[in-house]
């Protein structure tokens, strides 16, 4: 019961972040701006943009296989990409819930135990953010000018112009909260580490360390890099062009994509369902460092995240169907020696 409130306060957290984010990007947007910019839009490039998204899609499914190898297990691709796409689908619904549903989906399609794909998992999360980090620093000596004025602008004025007043007092709480507990963890530990949650917690991490090994373990490492490189070309390339299909932004050149799909991979990492509001803020921030207004950004933002949506929600419901599908299969089949 506890740990449905948690989660229950968890969740209705991150959505009211996005709703408020939302709310901040749309409060001076009036529906007749966004109709416009879609009028001019080039479709075929917005198009284009979503068949790198569905290869990207492809090949991180390929890459995941490449890591579940290890753990003594050969899923199909077919397998791991429905896993994948449902995953995409959770996360659109419940923020980084995906990590875990795509495991649930392998595990019901191919018994393969879930704590092991979700130490996959966090090597994939892992290489992604080292990933981003990489790409955000080859941008910043790229563009130095912008991305320096962005960190300036967004970043560091406002938390100077904010005033941080921390008192002796809050200070002293503080240190003395931090004291009771870690007095009262060191005389309870052996009541803690008996406790069922605290056993769950061993298995998982058991789990979690068994697939950190794989990367080690497995067999393809250029294969893996490769396919890392892949994904994030085609999402460079998806965000050059959506650039190139708006007319506000069909002047960017590809670095400048590239520094709009650094922000917008942020954008997605921030905990709200589906990257709503994160990724809007900061496109249209980002936008604004070329000239153009926050209202322009937001409509550009709203294409490029709202293309997405939709492609992802699509390859999802057929990834649902075909699960459903496999496994209604399997039933069938067992039923049937049963009855035999």
């Amino acid at each position: 019961m506890r740990h449905k409130i948690t989660s229950a306060i968890y969740y209705a957290f991150f959505f009211g972040l996005a709703i408020a984010a939302m709310y901040y990007c749309f409060k001076n947007v009036k529906f007749a701006d966004l109709v416009f910019q879609l009028k001019e839009a080039n479709y075929f490039l917005i198009a284009l943009s979503l068949i790198f998204g569905m290869i990207a899609y492809l090949v991180r499914a390929l890459r995941w296989q490449i890591l579940i190898k290890p753990l003594g297990h050969k899923p199909s691709l077919y397998h791991v990409y429905n896993a994948v796409m449902l995953g995409y689908l959770a996360n659109l619904v419940v923020p980084r819930i995906g990590e875990v549903t795509r495991c649930a989906i392998l595990n019901k399609t191919d018994k393969i135990p879930g704590d092991s794909l979700f130490g996959t998992v966090v090597v994939e999360r892992v290489v992604d953010l080292i990933s981003l980090f990489v790409l955000t620093i080859f941008v910043f000596f790229l563009r130095m000018d912008f991305f320096s004025r962005f960190v300036s602008e967004r970043i560091i004025l406002p938390l100077s112009s904010s005033s941080y007043n921390v008192s002796g007092g809050a200070i002293a709480i503080i240190c003395s909260v931090v004291v009771c507990l870690s007095t009262l963890t060191v005389l309870f530990w052996k009541r803690i580490v008996n406790t069922s949650f605290a056993k769950k917690i061993r298995m998982l991490l058991r789990g979690i360390f068994a697939g950190l090994k794989t990367i080690f373990k497995m067999e393809r490492h250029i294969s893996f890099i490769i396919y890392t490189i892949t994904i994030w070309t085609c999402f460079w390339m998806m965000s050059y062009c959506i650039a190139e299909a708006m007319p506000t932004t069909a002047w960017l050149d590809p670095i400048d994509s590239l520094f709009l799909m650094a922000l917008g991979s942020m954008g997605w990492v921030v905990p709200v369902p589906g990257g709503m509001g994160s990724f809007h803020t900061l496109i249209a921030w980002g936008l604004m460092m070329y000239g153009l207004s926050f209202k322009e950004g937001v409509v550009f933002a709203t294409i490029s995240h709202e293309s997405q949506i939709i492609i992802m929600i699509v390859l999802g419901l057929i990834s649902l169907i075909s699960v459903s599908l496999i496994s209604g299969k399997k039933v069938r089949i067992i039923n049937v020696h049963t009855h035999e």
